[in-house]
């Protein structure tokens, strides 16, 4: 979406709307906060347990839809190995190779780049059910993407499919109710496709991309909850709009006639090594949603116990920055003419939104509380953080083997300076400069190529921007 269309949208204010109000009896609505109050568990395929709030972390950027080609990143490069393989060619302008095939709607505004990507979920157990909050990379409009929260409490292993045209099926799951949504209403299923009732207190804030709202009647006296969450974009109706062949101005493209209509599941486990989305995008191609499933475990959460869970030690991980800019969704081309779905020759992408991807490789033997020395790999303009992490093998092993912790960050762009505070005017300008919070001062860095030591003489470690 242009970031003008954005800020005029800021202009009338942020779209924080209560679809659902509660009955007299309901309690009051669950207070999630703000973007203070987002998950601490950034590593990507984590999940923590927090004063009564299980978290989880999914992939950045991966609402890519079925791999239908049946081909993985290296398949389009024969003669190349996967780690040689780029996810966009050298400025950014076009994706080269990625495992999913689908392709938003060719508009900015209702369907923005990274539409139906989740990037954070938590459920908080309350009296008469779970209080849940989403927060996706971008959300061009309050109904424009469609999320389906699959929920089982016991031990059934019936096979079923998702409601509302998903295209999927939960095979062995034995859930129990299907709760879908679309901003502007909702609904809760049996397994049967008898609807039940719909959610209370749904929210959606499209300045920040959240979902909030309460599913009633679910049990979390047990030992465990087992969940499953997919998003794709709503076809206005409150179903999955359907993938087309052929991508336009209203449909995505990159499907078929009987292929899903999900873009994205929230807990696959994907392969760290891979750096990508080839796990999900082959389930997708399946029509299976069953192994991208999170146990919750209820008595850690009444027990109020702070853990994660599944942080890795070694190798290439993959984390969220929940950045202090926010200039907007998707990714602006700088170009009235072109759109990230279809882009100019040439074009420089800017990624507007507050949430952005990067690279941690550890150290072999690295721990939680290990400060090591570390090396962040600056690179072009629009560089994706797993170019720099494959294309430069000997770097990567003269960084591993010192022992160092090595960061690959997201070429961003020029946001602010292009795209952002300084071309706008009046009111708008100062909205986008209150909207910008100053980073944080990190303890140390290089400066000249010497390092610049804490006031107590040690180096600083392991700062993560």
């Amino acid at each position: 979406m242009r970031l003008a269309a954005r800020l005029a949208a800021a202009a009338t204010a942020a779209v924080l709307t209560a679809v659902t109000a509660p009955s007299a009896s309901a309690a009051a609505p669950y207070s999630w906060g703000g973007v203070a109050t987002y998950p601490t568990n950034r590593t990507v395929g984590t999940s923590a347990y927090a004063g009564g709030i299980w978290s989880a972390t999914d992939r950045w950027a991966d609402a890519t839809g079925a791999n239908l080609d049946h081909k993985h990143r290296e398949d389009y490069f024969k003669g190349l190995a996967q780690a040689e393989t780029l996810t966009y060619d050298a400025f950014g302008a076009h994706r080269s190779a990625r495992n999913g095939d689908y392709i938003p709607p060719n508009d900015d505004t209702r369907f923005p780049e990274l539409s139906a990507d989740v990037v954070f979920t938590q459920l908080h157990p309350s009296g008469d059910g779970v209080d849940v909050r989403v927060v996706l990379t971008s959300l061009g409009e309050q109904d424009s993407s469609i999320l389906t929260l699959a929920l089982a409490t016991g031990s059934g292993r019936g096979t079923s499919p998702l409601p509302r045209g998903a295209g999927l099926h939960c095979t062995g799951c034995g859930v129990e109710r299907y709760v879908t949504l679309w901003g502007t209403g909702s609904e809760i299923a049996s397994a049967t496709g008898r609807r039940t009732g719909a959610v209370r207190d749904l929210r959606v804030d499209t300045a920040e991309n959240t979902v909030t709202f309460h599913v009633p009647g679910v049990d979390t006296s047990g030992s465990t909850l087992r969940a499953w969450l997919a998003s794709g974009l709503n076809d206005g109706t409150g179903h999955y709009l359907t993938v087309q062949p052929s991508q336009s101005a209203t449909a995505p493209g990159g499907g078929n006639a009987t292929a899903t209509n999900v873009f994205d599941l929230a807990f696959v486990g994907d392969d760290r090594r891979a750096v990508d989305e080839r796990v999900q995008s082959d389930l997708l191609a399946k029509g299976e949603i069953g192994p991208a499933a999170a146990v919750v475990d209820l008595a850690a959460l009444r027990s109020r116990v702070h853990r994660v869970v599944g942080e890795p030690t070694s190798g290439p991980v993959e984390r969220v920055l929940v950045s202090s800019s926010n200039q907007g969704d998707g990714i602006d081309s700088g170009n009235a003419a072109a759109t990230f779905q279809n882009p100019g020759a040439g074009q420089n992408f800017h990624y507007l939104g507050r949430l952005q991807g990067y690279l941690v490789d550890l150290p072999p033997g690295w721990h939680p509380g290990h400060a090591v020395p570390e090396v962040m790999e600056l690179h072009g303009y629009n560089g994706f953080y797993d170019e720099e992490y494959f294309l430069a093998p000997k770097e990567r092993a003269a960084v591993e083997q010192a022992g160092y912790l090595g960061v690959y960050p997201l070429g961003r762009g020029d946001v602010r300076a292009r795209r952002g505070a300084r071309r706008a005017r009046g009111p708008a300008r100062r909205r986008a400069r209150l909207r910008r919070r100053p980073e944080p001062r990190a303890p140390g860095r290089y400066l000249h190529g010497r390092l610049r030591r804490n006031q107590d003489g040690r180096a600083p470690c392991r700062r993560l921007r």
